[in-house]
């Protein structure tokens, strides 16, 4: 009889150590995902929740915040915003889902899908969500400044960093309307005009020279060839070419306009955030 139960304890035991087994290797994945999450390391910290979510599935509602985190983290908005809604619907405090709603408005903004940024931010006021107006405030303000609508993100900036900042915040936005000034649309016609003139109207210098000395090199060789030769030998030998490198003159001049807007406003960006760390 105490063989018996002897045996009986030993295979109980037996089917007990896996349990126990999966409980430690569960919490040791965790606590590395969270380490590498503390320490910067996104990628690492993304494999270590996949690892725990394939194994423990039933985990999925009580992580899938902080997986959403290490997924943006690592620069995979989609699937974070996968994980942020997942949380949002199973969370049952009100605070917490403005939050994560906040979450999922930051990776449109690092996507610069500023429309459905917006969208959200719109939502959220009607969601009947408690409201943080500082931090709605905040990504309206970067929405605005990104989509350059500059007085709206100076009311929307004033309101998260108080008057008492007013002065900073109408400086970055007075710099930000200067490098608005040059516009992409002025910047084509100035190349259809003159090639390589757009891109000096944006200060790229060198590609000025280039579109000019090109474009001005095949001009003169369909002339040569069509005084030499005929017009139509021109036309047909060196026009394709002298278009190509015109068109694409013009096209480039608009692209360098933008990107030095985007730059700037980059730029200012920062400035803004590094401001915001200092003050809160």
């Amino acid at each position: 009889m105490k063989r018996k139960k002897y045996f009986y304890f030993l295979i109980s035991l037996w089917l007990f150590i896996p349990v126990i087994s999966d409980a430690q290797d569960k919490d040791r994945t965790l606590e590395y995902a969270r380490q590498m999450m503390s320490e910067g390391h996104a990628g690492e910290a993304v494999e270590a929740y996949r690892r725990v979510l394939y194994f423990f599935p039933e985990l999925t509602d009580s992580i899938a915040r902080e997986t959403g985190h290490a997924y943006r983290l690592s620069q995979n908005q989609e699937k974070a915003r996968y994980y942020y809604n997942l949380a949002f619907h199973n969370e049952k405090i009100q605070s917490v889902k403005t939050e994560l709603t906040f979450d999922i408005i930051h990776t449109y903004i690092l996507e610069r899908d500023y429309l459905k940024a917006r969208l959200q931010l719109i939502n959220l006021k009607h969601a009947g969500l408690p409201m943080d107006s500082k931090k709605h405030a905040f990504y309206s303000g970067v929405v605005f400044f990104q989509t350059d609508n500059y007085q709206k993100a100076r009311e929307a900036f004033n309101i998260y960093f108080g008057q008492q900042d007013t002065l900073f915040i109408n400086h970055i936005i007075k710099e930000a309307e200067k490098s608005f000034e040059k516009k992409p649309r002025k910047a084509m016609i100035m190349s259809i005009i003159v090639p390589g003139l757009g891109q000096a109207y944006v200060n790229e210098y060198t590609e000025a020279a280039n579109s000019f000395i090109i474009n001005s090199a095949f001009l003169s060789l369909y002339f040569y060839v069509a005084l030499t030769y005929n017009p139509i030998q021109g036309f047909i030998a060196v026009l394709p070419w002298f278009q190509r490198y015109y068109i694409g003159g013009i096209k480039k001049a608009r692209t360098l306009a933008e990107e030095t807007q985007q730059i700037r406003k980059d730029e200012l960006l920062k400035k803004i955030l590094e401001h915001s760390t200092n003050v809160n």
